[in-house]
This record gives structure tokens, sequence and C-alpha cells, in this order.
């Protein structure tokens, strides 16, 4: 859509199984990062408000690559994912303090991947307690 070679009916496609509609990336097109933050993604984020309650981007680590960085400027808000165990402390400082300077609202930030067991060593044990409890209901 943003390169002119589909339109909204193409590239839109509904998943059968949760009713989900969704909008692929395809390929490696050129400049992406300066497609996503131009003025064609806004109007076309726009148009996709018209039929839309809630749009979700799912883009790279922001600390990662460009592209999350002009995706985060274009919406309403960023729910920030930081894995457990795995992104520095000051990598989550440090792009806390971008987005604050870059005035990107953060609607909130989820912790991903916890080790129950490892948490519950700091003193927050009780959702270890709920985990054991209702275990069967996490497996796929």
């Amino acid at each position: 859509m943003l390169q002119g070679k589909a339109e909204i009916t193409e590239a839109i496609v509904r998943d059968p199984e949760t009713g989900l509609h969704l909008l692929m990336a395809h390929g490696n097109a050129p400049a992406v990062g300066e497609m996503l933050g131009s003025k064609r993604m806004q109007t076309m984020l726009d148009r996709f408000k018209e039929y839309y309650e809630l749009i979700i981007l799912d883009t790279p680590p922001i600390m990662g690559v460009s592209d999350a960085w002009s995706l985060a400027k274009n919406v309403d808000s960023v729910v920030f994912l930081v894995r457990w165990a795995e992104t520095p402390r000051e990598t989550v400082r440090a792009a806390l303090r971008q987005m604050e300077l870059l005035d990107i609202n953060v609607g909130g930030i989820v912790l991903s991947m916890v080790n129950l067991r490892q948490q519950s060593k700091y003193g927050y044990g009780g959702y270890g307690y709920y985990y054991g409890k209702y275990k069967e209901y996490y497996k796929e």
C-alpha cells in the first residue's frame, strides 16, 4: 500500500480463526524507515481510523532500527515491550528518555517472558502460586 502497488481491499486479510484484520509487511522495500515516517503512512493510518476502533502496529525493537521511531511518532500511544532478563535496564531507560524527548505517549510497559520461579525470589511469590495452581491454563 505504501508503495502504491495495492489498494486497502487487496492488502488487508481477515484471519478466519480470530476475525482480526491484518496488514502484513512483505518483502524488502527500499527506504522502509522513510516510508513509515512519511505523509503517505500518516494518511494510510488516518484512513484506517475510519474503519477500525483499534489499530495495533507491531514494530521491530525501538532501539534496534529507525522504523519503530518513525511509526511511534504517528500513533496515539505506544506499549513498550521489555523482555525479562534480556533487555538491559540502560536500554529501557534510554528508550523511555528518547520517547519523552520526542513527545511519544507511552501508554504502558509490558514485561514479557517472565521467569516466574526467578521472579518469586524478589518477594513477589504470590504470582508463582497462581501460576503453579493454574499452569494447565497456560499450556498450548
